[in-house]
C-alpha cells in the first residue's frame, strides 16, 4: 500500500465459504480520515463485470440468449462489420469493439441508446474472433442486451436475481446522489499524489462496464 500510495483496502480470507481472517487497512477518507472497515463499501471497478457476465450466463441458461447467436439476432441495426460478432465475442473480449475513445466526455450524461449509437460509430480493432483485447464497451453492449431481452434495467435484474437472493446487502449500481453507508471516497495518484476521483457524469456510471457498489463481505 505503501509503495504504490493506496489509500484503503479490505481484505478477507475465505475458506469454504467463510471469512476466517477479515479486516480494513488506511483510509476509506483521506480527509476525514476514517478508517475502512469490512462494512466499507467501494466501487467495483471492472470487477463488477463478472456480475454482467453472470446475468448474461442466467439468460443463456433461461433460453433466451444464445452464446454464439450473432448479436444482430437481438439488435436489427447493427452496422455491416458487426455481423460476425456473438455474444460469447462480447464476454470473452474477443470482438474486436475497442475502448471509450480518447475524445469522450464523461461529464457529458448520456442514454443507453446514445450510447449505442456512438459504440456503432467506432470501427472494430479486428475481426471477430481473431484476437483478444480487454474491452469496456463490449461490457456496455452486454448491457444493453439484457435490456433488450428482459425489459430490465442490467442493475435491476442483478438485484432481483442475484443481490437479493444472495442476501448481498450492499451490492447496486453506484448513484451519486444517494446517501450510501460506510461509502468510500474514490482518488486517483497524479504526479505521483493521491487527488479525488474526477467526476463522471451519474449516467455514465449505471453502465454494465463495472459500474457498482459493495463491501467485502458481498463479495466473499
Amino acid at each position: 500500500m505503501e509503495k504504490h500510495k493506496i489509500p484503503g483496502i479490505a481484505l478477507a480470507i475465505i475458506q469454504d465459504g467463510q471469512i476466517i481472517y477479515g479486516k480494513g487497512y488506511g483510509y476509506s477518507n483521506i480527509e476525514h480520515q476514517i478508517p475502512v472497515k469490512l462494512e466499507t463499501v467501494f466501487q467495483s471497478g471492472s470487477i463488477g463485470k463478472q456480475f454482467t457476465a453472470m446475468a448474461v450466463m442466467m439468460l443463456v441458461e433461461d433460453g433466451k440468449i444464445q452464446l454464439d447467436a450473432t448479436i444482430d439476432t437481438y439488435f436489427a441495426d447493427v452496422p455491416n462489420e458487426w455481423k460476425n460478432i456473438t455474444v460469447r465475442h462480447l464476454l470473452t473480449h474477443t470482438s474486436g469493439m475497442t475502448d471509450y475513445p480518447q475524445n469522450f466526455n464523461f461529464r457529458t450524461d448520456c442514454t443507453e441508446d446514445d450510447m449505442y449509437t456512438l459504440i456503432k460509430t467506432i470501427p472494430l480493432t479486428f475481426q471477430p474472433g481473431e484476437q483478444w483485447a480487454y474491452s469496456n464497451l463490449g461490457y456496455v453492449m452486454l448491457g444493453i442486451l439484457i435490456r433488450r431481452v428482459t425489459n430490465q434495467f442490467y442493475g435491476d435484474f442483478l438485484k432481483q436475481y442475484v443481490f437479493n437472493p444472495l442476501n448481498m446487502t450492499t451490492a447496486r449500481v453506484i448513484s451519486e446522489a444517494d446517501i450510501i453507508l460506510n461509502r468510500a471516497a474514490g482518488y486517483v495518484l497524479v504526479n505521483n499524489e493521491l487527488q479525488n476521483q474526477a467526476w463522471i457524469a451519474p449516467s455514465l456510471n449505471t453502465f454494465a462496464d463495472g459500474a457498482l457498489y459493495l463491501n467485502i463481505y458481498d463479495m466473499a
